[in-house]
């Protein structure tokens, strides 16, 4: 069982959940997306910065470029 989280603007989301329904947080993670600009992983003390992107009406998250 995973227990990370992602951060979406004030919403914490667990990753297993919004993995298997992300429809049901797709206003949550615009919102972040139009508003941050990104996401933060819950995974570490030092949160990092999550992309959100949206491919074939779908989002995911990855991590920032170069920060590992």
């Amino acid at each position: 069982m995973n227990n990370a989280h992602i951060q979406f603007g004030s919403s914490v989301v667990s990753l297993e959940d919004f993995q298997e329904h992300p429809e049901k947080y797709a206003h949550t993670v615009l919102l972040a997306r139009n508003t941050a600009g990104h996401a933060l992983c819950l995974c570490t003390p030092t949160h990092p910065k999550l992309v959100i992107a949206k491919r074939a009406n779908r989002f995911y998250v990855a991590g920032w470029p170069n920060e590992g």
